[in-house]
């Protein structure tokens, strides 16, 4: 596949989307290397889950004409996204999604999630991540019985999270073939691709083990993210799979 002046939708995770460290020192993540006649979406965000990026790669493809390829790389199965309904909320007329790793919820700033929370008298506080209300209670303190509810009944078994990620798989990759466009599956790390995967569409080499957990591709010791040279790597991995599509 010849990528020049193609449109390439991307989601995923911090490996994706750039991690803190990275994005301090105004070093790009692997999205962003691609030359100028290439236009990229990088949806991914830090913290963000399989689950996240699949429904959000579905809702591109049904809602776009113009993209080319769809990049979707996943992300540790314990992370989660829920849905609280418009409902739950006094002065506001949208749904939103949150997304969550095990007892922290992840607020993706770009989208609607901060006016809703305002609306809702949560402020941002100092540290950047957490949000609390008038009465100081913190998003997880106000949400947390949903959260539990989500993770201890609805997919409590690791299984079950595998099988819905799998649906969700083989869901985008149905959409894509009916609307031509390009599907590459990338993976955080091996724990990441679903379990049994002669069910699941192919998925890529996992990024770790591309850039490895030590070495000159990551961070540091304690800080397994890909560097610059990491995403370099994973950059030069991906052109190669997306030519032989």
């Amino acid at each position: 596949m010849d990528i020049n002046n193609k449109k390439i939708y991307v989601n995923g995770c911090s490996f994706s989307a750039g991690h803190k460290a990275l994005r301090e020192r105004n070093g790009k993540p692997w999205p962003e290397l691609f030359d100028e006649d290439v236009t990229v979406i990088n949806d991914s965000l830090n913290g963000g889950s399989s689950f996240r990026a699949l429904r959000m790669c579905i809702e591109k493809v049904l809602e776009s004409n113009d993209i080319d390829v769809v990049i979707c790389q996943l992300s540790g199965p314990e992370r989660g996204e829920m849905l609280i309904t418009a409902d739950t909320f006094s002065r506001y007329n949208k749904d939103m999604y949150i997304s969550y790793v095990p007892h922290k919820f992840v607020i993706d700033y770009r989208f609607t999630q901060c006016d809703i929370l305002r609306q809702e008298g949560f402020t941002r506080q100092s540290d950047g991540e957490t949000f609390k209300n008038e009465q100081g209670q913190t998003l997880e303190d106000r949400f947390h019985h949903k959260t539990r509810i989500f993770n201890d009944q609805v997919l409590t078994n690791p299984q079950d999270r595998h099988l819905h990620i799998i649906g969700l798989c083989n869901n985008l990759k149905i959409l894509c073939e009916k609307k031509g466009i390009k599907l590459l599956f990338g993976a955080m790390s091996g724990r990441c691709i679903p379990n049994p995967d002669i069910l699941c569409p192919k998925i890529l080499t996992p990024f770790s083990h591309l850039c490895g957990t030590t070495g000159d591709l990551v961070e540091n010791d304690l800080d397994s993210h890909p560097n610059e040279a990491g995403h370099r790597k994973i950059y030069r991995y991906i052109i190669s799979e997306l030519k032989k599509l």
